[in-house]
């Protein structure tokens, strides 16, 4: 995707959907998802979630009268729920000062500052199931944690969602890891990289194409309905050899380190 859309300049996706002819009584995931996302912001820092009502509210996203607030009031539930739970991992402590990144890894150089850090992990959290892209995430912080190796600063991180907290080790190979992953991202910038968040993660859960395949062509929001991907592969079958080398060369350093 980041080929098409950044090195090339192509949008495939950004179309305004057509407004609704019907009333609607229930969120549909991404706006319920995005809801969370704001009400636990809120919560975690110590906010009030009451002005954030009338704000949905005012976006058209919640239905209307009693039934939109016994919605956004269920929501609420089940967040300030899972605020505890991510609280409970900062021991109530405050964060520690984010760390600047200046980081040369062969002839790359990462640039940018590390927040979110705790004096035992540092923590990332989101208030939904643990997907792909997250622990893709968290493992690139993760190693550039690891790689400034900070006085006073953890070198364990935490992904906390609603399926649980993902835990991940120390890294001693932590400027090997973060160079083979730049070498991916170069080479994702001339061809298409066949690594996909969905189907690459399925398939390393027992490394079989079959997994892989059921995410990406499923009945179920198909990965490979993707425009980008559709465009970058055409007809052709991703889930090749080339899928499974590149696959296992990103994730397995990252299941060797994962703890839960």
């Amino acid at each position: 995707k980041y080929l098409l859309r950044s090195r090339i300049g192509l949008r495939l996706d950004e179309l305004t959907p057509p407004l609704e002819d019907r009333e609607s009584f229930g969120l549909d995931a991404l706006d319920a998802y995005q809801v969370r996302c704001r009400m636990l912001d809120l919560l975690l820092a110590g906010r009030t979630t009451d002005e954030l009502l009338d704000l949905t509210r005012a976006q058209g996203i919640l239905p209307p009268a009693r039934q939109g607030e016994l919605l956004f009031r269920g929501l609420h539930e089940q967040v300030t729920e899972f605020a505890a739970g991510v609280r409970a991992l900062t021991g109530d402590l405050p964060p520690l000062e984010p760390l600047d990144l200046d980081v040369r890894v062969g002839e790359f150089r990462i640039s940018g500052r590390l927040s979110g850090i705790w004096p035992d992990q540092l923590l990332r959290s989101r208030c939904a199931k643990r997907s792909g892209r997250d622990q893709m995430r968290l493992w690139i912080e993760h190693l550039l944690l690891n790689e400034l190796h900070a006085e006073r600063y953890p070198i364990r991180s935490v992904l906390a969602t609603t399926d649980g907290a993902l835990r991940l080790l120390p890294v001693e190979e932590s400027g090997a890891c973060l160079r083979l992953l730049l070498d991916f991202y170069w080479s994702g910038l001339r061809q298409p990289l066949k690594f996909f968040p969905r189907s690459s993660f399925a398939y390393a859960k027992k490394w079989e194409l079959g997994s892989a395949r059921n995410v990406w062509r499923g009945d179920y929001f198909p990965e490979g309905d993707d425009p980008y991907y559709r465009l970058s592969f055409g007809d052709a079958d991703p889930l090749d050899g080339e899928f499974e080398r590149v696959t296992r060369a990103i994730l397995e350093p990252l299941l060797r380190h994962c703890e839960g």
